[in-house]
């Protein structure tokens, strides 16, 4: 139950950050995280070309591996389409585990912090608050269960909280100690993968993601570069935007340095959605009907 709880309180945490003068200037960047979005697409194709030509992984598995969604969602469908669904959660578990060493080491060493979100750390703790939030968060996990939409104990609370301070109503500022768990339960979850056996049995796979996930590293810093002047974001917020990292891992990197959450969240979530909706879309339509052609 660790990285659900996890994800329960990282959901409340992010969500505290979306004040009505983010939402507000959430509207403005609607087209990059359109561009976001088709930029995972082209992203998705390079990498299934890459694992299955160089690295010999099947290339239906290659396919689903690529793919900068959800982990457990990916792997779902690799497992409904009948490819390996145990390579599919072990290149994300990889992808993951490379974005949130990297990308947060960086940041510690060349980032200094910024002031978003300071209006919510000034906020007394409130306990009855603290119990609320949490109180329904739960009501929003079981509500995205019942709805079977994705990702239900990280967007469930994420989405409640959010809606709240979005409307103006700030009950109470969000205990350090609690975002702290958060980070240990989610970080022990993913590290707990990394078994003997794994890396005996996947040294093809570890080596192709990683080589993937350095390369989609650089292609979102050298996008994220080339709209920071136009998009009014600071460069650190969009690169944590575009990082192929989990929402999670990204949203929580923006809060620990204070930049723009709710837009590194918004782009994580959109994406994650639209990777989603896409990927088994594309698989059907053109990626089993190429591959029948050849």
């Amino acid at each position: 139950f660790g990285r659900p709880i996890g994800q329960w309180l990282l959901g409340v945490a992010i969500g505290l950050s979306f004040t009505p003068l983010a939402v507000m200037e959430l509207v403005h960047d609607i087209p990059y995280i359109a561009i976001a979005c088709l930029l995972s697409m082209v992203l998705l194709a390079f990498g299934t070309w890459m694992l299955s030509r160089y690295f010999q992984i099947p290339l239906y598995t290659a396919y689903f591996a690529s793919a900068l969604g959800g982990a457990a969602e990916m792997t779902l469908l690799a497992d409904r389409h009948q490819q390996r669904a145990d390579l599919v959660a072990a290149a994300h578990s990889v992808r993951l585990l490379l974005v949130l060493l990297i990308i947060p080491m960086l940041f510690q060493i060349w980032v200094d912090p910024g002031v978003m979100g300071a209006t919510v750390q000034k906020m007394p703790v409130n306990t009855m608050g603290v119990l609320s939030l949490l109180l329904l968060a739960g009501l929003g996990i079981a509500s995205f269960h019942v709805l079977k939409l994705p990702n239900a104990f990280l967007l469930g609370p994420l989405f409640i909280a959010g809606g709240i301070t979005a409307f103006g109503f700030e009950w109470t500022a969000w205990p350090q100690n609690l975002s702290l768990l958060a980070q240990l339960l989610l970080g022990v979850s993913l590290g707990l993968r990394f078994n003997q056996q794994f890396m005996v049995h996947a040294k093809k796979l570890v080596v192709g993601v990683t080589l993937y996930t350095f390369i989609t590293c650089l292609v979102s810093a050298i996008f994220a570069l080339s709209i920071t002047k136009v998009s009014g974001l600071d460069f650190q917020s969009l690169l944590l935007s575009m990082a192929p990292g989990g929402m999670a891992e990204m949203s929580i990197t923006a809060k620990v340095f204070q930049l723009n959450v709710p837009a590194v969240t918004v782009f994580h979530v959109v994406r994650m959605v639209f990777v989603i909706m896409t990927t088994e879309l594309i698989f059907k339509l053109i990626v089993k009907r190429v591959t029948r052609v050849i």
